[in-house]
């Protein structure tokens, strides 16, 4: 019984983590950026809801808005490759 509740417990510990990792964000026809739902840039605008992995991955930008904090890990990793062309090291795309 104890094992039981140990597992059921562990599942749903797991499928809550899925589930935070998975956001949502909303685009529009014609821009370049992903935004939250409530970011004043898409008020009152048709914008599609998708997938943030999925926004990433099709080259969508952070708005600089309501993801300041995916710029900031953007412009860090982006230092971190200027830094290393101008030691002459490698850097991986």
């Amino acid at each position: 019984m104890k094992k039981m509740m140990l597992t059921a417990l562990c599942l749903v510990f797991l499928s809550a983590g899925t589930l935070a990792f998975a956001e949502d964000v909303h685009i529009t026809q014609n821009g370049a950026k992903y935004h939250k739902k409530t970011c004043r840039f898409v008020k009152n605008r048709e914008t599609q809801k998708i997938d943030k992995q999925q926004a990433v991955a099709e080259n969508y930008k952070p708005c600089g808005r309501c993801y300041k904090e995916d710029l900031a890990i953007g412009n860090e990793k982006e230092g971190k490759k200027v830094a290393l062309k101008q030691e002459g090291q490698k850097v991986k795309k």
